[in-house]
Order: structure tokens, then sequence, then C-alpha cells
């Protein structure tokens, strides 16, 4: 519903309009805005923010319990508790970045999707990886340098489960000779370390 909505009030929604949050984002105007930078990948750099009032009437809860059907957050708003002004980085229904824009151009990511990243470990020993990740893109969209992270250029590793019969078949001939304690079992894990753009895996 508030997807259909939103277009009528020249308003876009960046995510999936079902059980993921969503932003929506439109100009004072009511014309959605694209930044003059645009990503060559056809992502869009757009803002800001929609008024969620216009729901109340819909919702069905006790207003105890739930005093909006939709409502701002946090990131919605400063240190200081004023509204700020978010814009969003977008490459796909569940790939974007809600962010900020400070003194000088300064970019401080607000909101960040982990889709088609969460299963990779981090990289970056401790650091927001995933957020300098989005980081590096916006600032190439908006125009500048696309400077990769000192992490880049390590292995993207992923956590992989023993968890079923045809897992547990795949490592038959490496457990071949071998006595019950010393092969890969059921529940065990290993790490899946992808080594090309197709996805070629070898087990460590």
């Amino acid at each position: 519903m508030a997807s259909d909505c939103l277009p009528s009030r020249g308003s876009v929604q960046v995510g999936l309009p079902c059980a993921d949050p969503g932003a929506c984002l439109h100009q004072d105007d009511g014309g959605v805005r694209e930044d003059p930078a645009r990503a060559q990948d056809g992502s869009h750099v757009t803002r800001s923010p929609e008024n969620p009032a216009r729901f109340g009437p819909l919702n069905p809860y006790g207003r105890t319990l739930v005093p909006d059907l939709l409502k701002l957050e946090k990131q919605n708003f400063s240190e200081d508790g004023t509204r700020q002004e978010l814009y969003a980085f977008a490459v796909s229904a569940k790939r974007y970045a809600l962010f900020t824009r400070g003194p000088k151009g300064v970019i401080a990511i607000q909101v960040r999707k982990e889709h088609g990243l969460g299963h990779l470990l981090n990289p970056a020993d401790g650091d927001d990886w995933i957020a300098e990740t989005w980081l590096s893109l916006i600032q190439e969209a908006l125009g500048g340098r696309l400077r990769l992270p000192a992490w880049a250029d390590r292995p993207a590793v992923s956590r992989v489960s023993v968890s079923t019969p045809t897992l547990l078949r795949g490592f038959a001939a490496l457990n071949a000779g071998k006595t019950y304690a010393d092969t890969i079992k059921p529940t065990n894990f290993g790490l899946s370390v992808t080594v090309a753009p197709l996805a070629v895996i070898v087990w460590l």
C-alpha cells in the first residue's frame, strides 16, 4: 500500500515492500531527485524522508502497544535531536545504504544492508568492513576516485557447516582410509574461499 501511494506524492521507496524495512525518499518540492552523479552501473543516489503519519489511521493495534504503524528511526535524527537529511545509494531491492553528508561533503553511513556480503567473514580485523565497502562505492558514485579499503585484496571467506548428507558426501574421498576420529563428520565446519568470479570453491 505504501509503495502504491508513493509515486503520486513524488516519492520513491528504497528496499522491499514486504518484511524488510524500507526508506521513502523525496524532496521538499515533492519531486524525486537523483544526485547529479550517477554510478556507472545504474545505481541511484537520491534523497530524503517521507512522512509516515498519513498511515496512522490504518493502524489496527492498540496505540499503547503500537503507537505508530510506520515511524521515523533514530537515523532520521542528528545527535542534538533535530531531523537530518538522509541520502540513499541503492544497487537493488535489498542492497542499499543510507548516509548523511556533513561539512565538506564528509559521508557518514547511517544504515547499510548486508545482503550479498553478510555470509562472508570479516576481513578487516574488527572494523565495520561492510560500512567501509558501502563508503567506497558511494564516494565513487558521487564523482570521487574508487578508494578500496586496505583489506580489499584479502580472500573472500565464508564459514560452511557440514549440515546435510549431501555436504558430507563431498568429503568421502578425503575421509577414505582414515579413522573416524580423523574424518570430517556431521556438524563440523570449514572455510569456503571464493577464488574466482564463477565461485570456484576451495576447502580448507
